[in-house]
């Protein structure tokens, strides 16, 4: 494993405005596709919309390192 750091950007000059995550390795490479998420892909209703546009390794990666911790 390598250690990585991530950049949140935030654009609210659109007019659906997006926050955007990468994150990188020491080495300045993108570790994952980046990630974007809308204003309008979020909702009130209790539903997580995240999943859908994050990549299967990434979920993958969260949920062996949360299951490692438990």
């Amino acid at each position: 494993e390598s250690m990585n750091f991530g950049t949140l950007t935030f654009d609210m000059t659109e007019e659906d405005p997006k926050a955007t995550l990468q994150v990188i390795n020491v080495f300045g490479e993108n570790i994952f596709p980046e990630f974007e998420l809308r204003a309008s892909e979020l909702t009130n209703n209790g539903k997580a919309s995240w999943k859908k546009k994050v990549p299967a390794e990434a979920i993958a990666h969260i949920e062996a390192r949360t299951a490692a911790a438990l």
